[in-house]
């Protein structure tokens, strides 16, 4: 009854060097059976929230890491403004605003019973679900690109003579 879906397995620009281990994705796609499947193409940027929104919950793992913990996961923005609450893993600001927040649930990086804890939960306690949803529509006015953009812009207009 759940499937995981990796959104687009190929990148956007075709001309830049993939780092990335397909023989592990691979593998990790045959162990998961019919359950786990990827899209072969990459999801166009106009695209991407009606396919989140088909979805119940997304997922944000990652291994503890200074880019994790200084970096600002977009994907965090895509599950904000499709609605649908996170499984993060502990480390920073995505899942500071996830816990402090009440977006989803938060996990230890490399905790996968918490991880399939976490699933369970928001896939079955409709209460933790509903007020998820509802925590992620009354932060969503505060990430618009007109309010994200705000000082940027203002930053812009003090600089012209």
């Amino acid at each position: 009854r759940v499937k995981l879906l990796f959104l687009g397995r190929a990148r956007p620009n075709q001309d830049l060097i993939d780092r990335r281990r397909d023989d592990r994705f691979d593998a990790l796609l045959k162990r998961g059976g019919p359950h786990v499947s990827a899209n072969d193409e990459w999801i166009p940027y106009d695209e991407r929230l009606s396919w989140l929104r088909s979805g119940k919950i997304a997922i944000m793992l990652h291994r503890r890491t200074a880019e994790a913990d200084y970096s600002i996961r977009t994907r965090l923005f895509d599950a904000l403004a499709a609605g649908i609450p996170v499984v993060a893993t502990r480390g920073g600001f995505a899942a500071e605003l996830v816990e402090q927040e009440g977006l989803g649930i938060v996990v230890s990086p490399g905790d996968v019973a918490g991880v399939a804890e976490a699933i369970r939960t928001l896939l079955m306690d409709d209460e933790t679900y509903s007020t998820c949803v509802d925590n992620l529509e009354r932060i969503r006015p505060r990430f618009t690109w007109e309010e994200v953009t705000r000082p940027l812009v203002r930053a812009v207009a003090d600089l012209r003579p």
